[in-house]
């Protein structure tokens, strides 16, 4: 009995992370191709201002190994 709980509770945590993990993604894509939405260039604008605002950061920077 305990295995079968400890394996249900894994699986439940695994699809709770997944669906969590989508979110993000789903929201930065959402606005992509939409008449009144992000564009293209307004995406890659904000991607190079957060790398460059974690090459700025050095603790940040080196959490993604660059450090």
């Amino acid at each position: 009995m305990k295995n079968s709980t400890t394996l249900l509770v894994g699986f439940m945590a695994v699809f709770a992370i997944g669906s969590i993990a989508m979110v993000p993604v789903a929201l930065a894509y959402s606005g992509l191709g939409q008449a009144g939405g992000i564009t293209l260039e307004e995406q890659l604008e904000l991607a190079e201002r957060k790398v460059q605002k974690a090459a700025d950061n050095p603790a940040t920077y080196a959490a993604y190994g660059r450090g």
